[in-house]
Parts: C-alpha cells; structure tokens; sequence
C-alpha cells in the first residue's frame, strides 16, 4: 500500500492548502475571466428563453426530468437551472458568468483534494494532483465554456460520492459518508447523464483500495456502495427508457452511438493533454495527423512512466479512470474537449504518481521521473493557455459581432429587409454563425432575419441588405 508520510495536516495546514488550490485554480484561468464574449450559442439561447418567456418558465422547462425523445435530448436540470441564472449576467456582466464557472472548476479540485485526502494517497499527492487538476488542459475547455458547466458539475457531484465511498470503507456504515454518497449520486445524474458511468467508478475506485491493501474493503461495504450510488441512477434511468429504446433503434440524430468510430475518438481524447494546436476537437481533423501522433506518443510516455514508478496495476487503473466517463460518447460522431473534464482526475492524479516519495532510492529514476512530471506539466500548461487564447479571440469577435449586428437591426426591420453577413477573406465567420444559431433575436419571426454566407459571389435576393464582416468582427454595410 502506499501512502505518504505528509498524510496529517494541522487545520492551518488544511486552510492554507485549500487557499492555495483555489489561487491556483482561479490564476490558471484568468483569460477566461477576463473574456467579454462566450463560445457559442447554447447559453445564450439560455438568456433568449428568459427575456422571451421568464425565469419561472425557464426553469420549469428545463428543471423537469422527463424522457425526452432520445437519450441525446440533455436532460440536466441541476447543470440547466445553473446556467440559467449565470446567463442573466451574460450582457452587462460577461465577467461574473466565467467567475461562476471558474468558481465551480475551483470547488472541484478542491473536492479532488479532499477525495484523495480520504485515500492512502494523501498528503503531497492530494495536493500535486489537486494543482495539476487546477491547471489542466483537460479542464481549460469546459471551464471557459458556460454551456459545458455540467461537465464540471457532474464531476464534482461525482468527487463528493467518491469521497463517501472512502470514507465508507474507512469508518463503516455512518451517516456521513451515507449522505455523501447519496448526494454525490442524485447531484451527478442530475447534472449529466455521463454520471451513469458513476457506480463503475465507484467499483474501479473499491478495486483500487483492494489492490493494495485487502483488508480496507470488505464485500458487505462493497455492495452498500453500489446499491447506495445505484438507486437514483436506475430510477433516472427508468424514466428515461424511452430515450434510450430510441437511441439504440437509430433515431438519435447526430448522438446515435452507431455513427462514431471508437477507435479513432478514443486516439484522439488519449492525444488531446499533449495535442497543443488543438482548441475544440471537432475540429481537430483538420490539423496534420503527425501532430495526433506526437500527441499520444508523449501521453504513453507519461503512461510508460508511470508504470516504470509504481507497477502495472497504476497502470491499469489510469487508462480505465481516464476513459471511464468518456464511455457514454465513445461511439458519437460528435467528439468534445469538454467532455474530458473527467478524464482530468486520471490524469492529475498520473502525473502526481510519477514523483518518487524523500525515501526512494534509485537516484536516476528519480531524477527521471521529475524531467518526466516537469516535461509533461509545461506541455500540460501550455495547451491549456492557448485553449484559454483562442477562446479570448473568438469572445472578443463575438461581441463586437454582436454589438455591431444589434446596431444595425433597427434599419433593417424598418426596412422589412434580411440581414446577409459576408465576412472577409480570414475573418472569423465561424464565430458569427455561433453567435446567432437558433436565436430568436435573429430569426425571421422576430421581425429581421439574419444569415451568414461565405463565398466570392454571394447573391443576394429581394429584400436582403449585405453587411461585410471585416477582420475586426465588425459589420460594414456594402
């Protein structure tokens, strides 16, 4: 079993800890509180929803758990409700809705510092894996992404079962790590569906305990656990049966797990730490495939260290931690970088396990394994920087795209005239066709509808006026 010598902390020693993980966390994203624009048009749909309908109407709507007509309709009533209230931020106060979300990305690794800190792998470990965790590029999408928030939330709720799960198995049947679990079950499933992959987690986690040690997990503790974390997710999913009866009969859209191929979006989810060019990865196919290559071969580097550091079973575990709640979307043609904010707890906690403890020995494997932790962590970072600076550009375009297009709405509806945008040669014409899918403001029933249409010849019908979109996002009347 391993467990660090650092294991006991004095309460300062625990307060000035947490302060650290938070300062970390927080100065780990400070591009993304200091965006003024978003990523895309889902939390703004929020805030369209609100000012049309109430709040009352928009927490009625999306609050409710109900089947939906596939099991890729999102069905998250803690994550909707919670991005609900940060988009009324959204217009006057961009930088309160990232505080929120760095705000939740802080209390995570927080709570992944109190989950280790219940483990055998506590003290230094607990806290380097909480810091990594802070700054990972795993974590740097969903984080600067309000419309992602439920990654972050699921994980956290997740976090909390985890820790009920170790302190079960520590201290036996007592109402704390009871309750943990209970809300870390019914927070998770009401957040994301990913959570479904929660009581397997939970087992991976139990196994891990016994791998190294057979006397802190018994069978009795083992079953109580999944029972406890199981309840609400099979009731979860028993009203959504119908949902997932139509997922697996083909009529999933573009979530049907028969369209995706596992064995390349699971390459790529293993590349995506180390693939420093990539933003979002649905677009990743357009960049060379030796920058995938590169990518993985450095993460089986770490994974090769990490074995060589402490067996084939760490070994073992990190694939399975890592790919676990990455199972649910495997088989979709839609891959995200979002969706690996779980993936993030593997690999923190990887990296943390290739720092050899004050009393090992084997000099140049030490020596090693920092170069390796040292390596890995500056690539780490540096992926997540430029995560955080592309998503800066693209929110910056956005509102002045917007501020320009709302300029220009007056004219266009006394006119009974469509809006064209045509961008420039190199402009960002993707973020103007995020900033205004699917909103009403911008569609032909609120009174001018509004289009973006790329090419050198873009023609133009009765009753449209074409605005040029130049390279500063602003919109220029031809």
């Amino acid at each position: 079993m391993i467990v660090d010598s650092t294991a006991k902390l004095p309460p300062s020693g625990v307060l000035r800890t947490l302060a650290l993980i938070f300062v970390v966390a927080v100065a780990a994203n400070l591009l993304t509180l200091g965006n003024p624009g978003f990523f895309n048009h889902d939390e703004w749909q929020r805030l369209d929803h609100i000012q049309l309908h109430g709040l009352r109407s928009f927490i009625t709507q999306y609050g409710a758990v109900q089947a939906g007509p596939d099991f890729g309709y999102p069905v998250r009533p803690i994550g909707f409700i919670q991005q609900g209230l940060s988009s009324l931020l959204m217009e006057k106060f961009p930088f309160g809705a990232h505080a929120l979300d760095v705000l939740i990305h802080a209390v995570c690794a927080l709570a992944l510092w109190f989950c280790i800190q219940s483990s055998p792998l506590r003290g230094r470990t607990a806290l380097v894996a909480s810091l990594v965790f802070a700054v990972s590029p795993l974590a740097t999408f969903s984080t600067a992404w309000v419309g992602a928030s439920f990654d972050r939330l699921y994980v956290l709720f997740a976090l909390i079962a985890a820790t009920g799960t170790l302190r079960m198995v520590a201290l036996g049947f007592k109402p704390v790590p009871i309750l943990l679990l209970v809300i870390g079950s019914v927070g998770a499933i009401l957040s994301k569906e990913t959570a479904v992959m929660l009581p397997c987690g939970l087992v991976l986690l139990m196994a891990a305990l016994l791998i190294h040690d057979r006397r802190r997990v018994n069978f009795k503790t083992a079953m109580a656990v999944l029972v406890i974390a199981s309840i609400p997710i099979a009731v979860y999913l028993a009203i959504r049966l119908p949902a997932l009866q139509a997922s697996f009969g083909g009529r999933a859209g573009a979530y049907d797990p028969a369209k995706g191929s596992m064995l390349e979006n699971a390459y790529l989810y293993f590349a995506q730490p180390f693939l420093l060019p990539a933003v979002e990865l649905v677009s990743a196919s357009l960049l060379p495939k030796w920058t995938w290559a590169a990518a993985a071969v450095v993460h089986l580097v770490v994974l090769a260290g990490l074995v060589l550091r402490r067996g084939l079973w760490a070994g073992f575990f990190y694939v399975s931690g890592y790919f676990l709640f990455l199972l649910p979307v495997m088989p979709v043609s839609i891959v995200g970088a979002h969706y690996l904010y779980g993936s993030g707890i593997a690999f923190s906690l990887g990296l943390a396990l290739l720092l050899p403890p004050p009393e090992f020995a084997r000099r140049w494997l030490d020596g090693l394994m920092y170069l390796l932790f040292a390596a890995a962590l500056g690539l780490a970072v540096t992926h997540s920087v430029f995560i955080q600076r592309n998503m800066y550009d693209a929110g910056k375009c956005q509102m002045l795209f917007l501020n320009s297009l709302d300029a220009n709405l007056p004219a266009a509806r006394a006119a009974g005239e469509s809006i064209i945008v045509v961008p420039e040669p190199g402009a960002l014409g993707y973020v103007a066709r995020r900033s205004i899918f699917g909103r009403h403001p911008y569609a032909a029933e609120d009174g001018v509808a509004v289009d973006v249409r790329e090419g050198e010849a873009v023609e133009l019908h009765p009753g449209e006026r074409a605005y040029s979109m130049d390279l500063q996002c602003r919109l220029v009347r031809k």
